[in-house]
């Protein structure tokens, strides 16, 4: 196991955690813990493990990755440009990229990629107003960019500001224009069912599962759409070839898994499940799937086994949530030592984590301690007051 602390400098979370002369230890590419340069050294002493590798900072700022807020609206489009040749430092950068593309640029284009950066912007911040309002001026700046045209035509259907049919007809003037266009095509199979129009639905459908670059969702959508409309034995024939012939097998067995689940086939969908986790063991979709299935059924401890299997498959890459969602499970499922172990462990390196504390008080509330779940709960919605597992357990317990 590697082990780093990196110290001597001011460590700040960017929201709350600020201290002066702080340090952070880090064990297998993740931080463990967050303390005072002394706190942290005394941590990584007492857990077992080899001796740390120290990294001095010498002042400078510890701090953790996070969004810049400088941004050059009108270079939107370059996402994903790679600069001509190779480019050994910045000034090789701008003359590969940046000159020319600046030099590209016409007043439509760097228009359109600011609204474009301007409509992520809104979005990632949740202000539909505005999202929406970004969405239709670059539309009418430009409605031949796909993109756009499709978040628009999303707008007015969400909003009902267009008639199905004449929304129907825009898609199938998109269609003759674009016939492979994946998205447009799912919509329009969509509209088509929502309109009694079945038979056309179902050739869009099945149109999707026969192409080269179909994907497990393609079939997905045409099995479940056959069992909507009482075809569940040629949807079973369908996917029993599509699990025979899958070069994918762990992808396979979960939409097995998945459409058996929708049929409340509950015994033959859990050992679907089971068959992607022994098809590949340290699959971190497979194993993800049956947490989240015997979450779904209320069997905590097996949701459990599965979600640490997960996290250990995915290591360093388990996003935020995984641990706080195993411990959940874990105090469900009454294991309520283990969950304690780690709850503290994760309070220790970050006293101000919303989701842990209000962790801490769902177990303080499943052992009937409700003044101390309260002011748990009350703590961690002060730090983070849209914290919904701290909302729900509060709600529950009142």
């Amino acid at each position: 196991m590697k082990r780093t602390i990196v110290g001597n400098g001011p460590v700040c979370d960017g929201q709350t955690l600020c201290i002066d002369t702080g340090a952070l230890l880090i064990e297998n590419g993740r931080i463990a813990a967050v303390g005072t340069v002394a706190e942290v050294r005394d941590i990584a002493r007492k857990q077992p493990g080899p001796p740390p590798d120290f990294l001095d900072a010498g002042g400078r700022l510890i701090l953790p990755g996070f969004l810049n807020p400088h941004h050059h609206l009108y270079s939107t489009l370059a996402v994903g440009l790679t600069p001509r040749g190779g480019s050994a430092d910045f000034t090789e950068i701008l003359s590969n990229l940046w000159w020319p593309l600046d030099a590209a640029l016409g007043k439509e284009s760097v228009y359109l990629s600011a609204l474009l950066g301007l409509i992520e912007i809104s979005r990632a911040a949740g202000n539909t107003g505005e999202y929406n309002q970004y969405v239709e001026t670059a539309y009418k700046q430009n409605p031949r960019i796909s993109a756009i045209r499709e978040m628009y035509l999303q707008i007015l259907e969400k909003q009902k500001r267009i008639d199905p049919e004449k929304l129907i007809k825009i898609r199938e003037g998109i269609l003759k224009d674009d016939p492979t266009n994946r998205l447009n095509l799912v919509q329009l199979s969509r509209l088509y069912e929502l309109d009694e129009q079945v038979a056309r639905a179902e050739a869009v459908h099945r149109g999707l599962a026969a192409r080269a670059d179909a994907t497990h969702t393609d079939f997905r959508r045409l099995v479940m759409f056959l069992r909507r409309t009482d075809r569940d034995q040629e949807a079973r024939s369908i996917l029993a070839k599509y699990v025979a012939g899958a070069e994918d097998k762990v992808g396979a067995y979960l939409l097995w898994g998945d459409y058996l689940e929708a049929v409340d086939e509950l015994a033959q969908a859990e050992a679907a499940g089971l068959k992607a986790v022994e098809t590949d063991p340290k699959s971190q979709r497979a194993c993800l799937s049956m947490a989240m299935f015997y979450s779904r059924r209320g069997n905590w401890a097996k949701a459990a086994q599965f979600q640490e299997h997960y996290l250990a498959a995915a290591g360093a890459a388990a996003p935020p949530r995984a641990e706080p969602t195993l411990i959940r499970y874990m105090l469900e499922a009454g294991k309520t030592a283990e969950s304690a172990d780690r709850i503290d462990k994760a309070l220790a390196s970050n006293p101000k984590n919303a989701h842990m504390l209000a962790l801490k008080g769902r177990m303080m509330f499943l052992q009937n301690k409700y003044d101390e779940a309260e002011t748990l709960f009350a703590e961690a919605l002060g730090i983070d007051a849209k914290n919904i597992q701290a909302l729900l357990y509060r709600v529950d317990m009142h």
